[in-house]
């Protein structure tokens, strides 16, 4: 049965790199923000590459014709070796709207969150030099998912970054196949659109032109250039001492942080407990729900009225 697995997480999460892991594989199909493509919302979403380093992918080209109703089912039709489509769009209005299309179309749709700590995700906004807004961005994210999604289970980045049973532990949740060496996914052509460059760099060799311009577009450039990183799986253990006590007390003045690292817990794939019911004072309401639908609208009208005026 043909099936889209769709990777949910919050920004420098690593689910770029990690959904290129998961469609490592002869019969897997990994195709990036697809959503942002289609529906693009930021002006850089308007001129965004494919990773096979074509300009233009006549892949991509191709996609930009179809209805996105039914965006899978053509690239199943186009490859019919491929059995299963990762998705990192990770938008969950985006999400919702496909699973519905899905679902019509007889196509299974599944769900794996990859997450980190607040402390963790506090870090990657720090090198940033964006701090203080890692909290919102974290709570709002996850609160949403919970809200939209209610099947799904979540792998937290450091434990798969070391721990090589864990993608073996999310192959067999996600029933795909597992092998040796399947995390090395930049020994297989991606067309993956938009991205981390952070996990884009690792498809090139380190001297060629495609890596020096990843690395360019990196926010993060010391950590995808530097020397041991390339072509690797990287997890940065060490915090600062102060930075931590910093995101503690931002976490300390905030009720929900602690409700959301307890459903993600419960959810974690490498945990056997009951989640069923994990994280339900989490889900927002309604009003709240349509209120976010309009600002997405909006800001996409917006977006579009800009790059058309450019």
């Amino acid at each position: 049965m043909k099936r889209v697995i769709f990777v949910g997480g919050t920004e420098f999460s690593g689910s770029t790199f990690f959904h290129m892991i998961l469609a490592n594989d002869p019969a897997g199909f990994a195709i990036g923000e697809a959503h942002n493509y289609l529906r693009p919302s930021q002006p850089h979403h308007f001129d965004m590459l494919c990773s096979c380093g074509a300009q233009p992918c006549q892949i991509w080209q191709e996609i930009a014709l179809v209805d996105e109703k039914n965006l899978y089912q053509s690239l199943f039709d186009r490859f019919p070796e491929v059995e299963f489509i990762v998705d990192y769009s990770k938008n969950a209005v985006w999400i919702k709207d496909q699973v519905a299309n899905l679902n019509r179309q007889g196509i299974i749709a599944q769900h794996i969150l990859m997450w980190k700590t607040p402390f963790e995700f506090a870090h990657s906004y720090n090198k940033r030099g964006n701090i203080d807004a890692w909290r919102s961005s974290w709570v709002s994210y996850h609160r949403l998912y919970r809200t939209f999604f209610t099947e799904w289970r979540a792998i937290r980045y450091a434990n798969f970054a070391n721990e090589r049973s864990a993608l073996q532990t999310v192959c067999s949740y996600l029933r795909i196949p597992y092998f040796p060496n399947k995390e090395k996914y930049w020994h297989k052509t991606h067309h993956v659109i938009g991205g981390n460059p952070s996990a884009r760099v690792h498809l090139y060799e380190d001297s060629s032109l495609h890596y020096q311009e990843n690395v360019q577009r990196s926010s993060s450039k010391i950590e995808a250039s530097e020397k041991g990183v390339h072509q690797s799986i990287f997890y940065e253990s060490e915090l600062d001492a102060d930075l931590q006590a910093r995101v503690q007390r931002q976490i300390d003045n905030n009720p929900h942080v602690a409700a959301i690292l307890d459903m993600l817990e419960a959810r974690d794939i490498t945990q056997s407990g009951d989640y069923s019911q994990s994280g339900a004072p989490l889900t927002l309401s309604y009003p709240l729900i349509q209120l976010r639908r309009l600002k997405y609208l909006l800001v996409r009208r917006i977006a579009a009225r800009r790059y058309d005026s450019a």
